[in-house]
């Protein structure tokens, strides 16, 4: 089971509020999803060799509150975006068990925009994302049990 929140500060010129929290709790985030989450994973295997991919969508969004002077409220947007590739080689395989090792990477990709709806002051949007990958090194050990449980720590 997997399972995300989201904790966000925003920095302002203010004196009086130099920051401002926008989090978001797990419990909470359904209500909070700007489109269709993903994860999904899958493995191809041919011998010793495997290749092992996964990713993860996750749009989240709210409503912005402002004392509608400046401002009549707004609307802020977090998409986070996460792939994992790694190319795998079996280095033990017997009915009981099973191990791999393997090489590849974890890339990952956020995306923000904040929208202010004009009030005294003409409207305002920001948008600003940015991404990286790192290496993976990876191994996997898969112990069977009985009655079609195993163990894949």
């Amino acid at each position: 089971m997997w399972l995300a929140s989201v904790h966000a500060t925003t920095l302002t010129p203010l004196a009086r509020e130099p920051q401002v929290n926008s989090n978001v709790r797990t419990i909470n985030l359904l209500s909070h999803l700007d489109g269709a989450p993903f994860m999904g994973s899958f493995e191809v295997r041919y011998g010793a060799l495997g290749v092992f991919a996964a990713a993860i969508h996750l749009p989240v969004g709210t409503k912005i509150i402002t004392h509608d002077i400046f401002y009549k409220g707004g609307n802020a947007e977090l998409k986070a975006d996460t792939g994992t590739g790694i190319a795998l080689y079996r280095i033990l395989e017997d009915p009981m068990q099973f191990a791999d090792s393997g090489l590849g990477f974890r890339a990952w990709g956020f995306s923000s925009r904040v929208a202010l709806n004009p009030g005294l002051l003409p409207g305002v949007s920001v948008n600003t994302g940015g991404g990286w990958a790192d290496p993976l090194i990876g191994g996997r050990y898969h112990r069977e049990l009985r009655n079609g449980f195993g163990l894949t720590p």
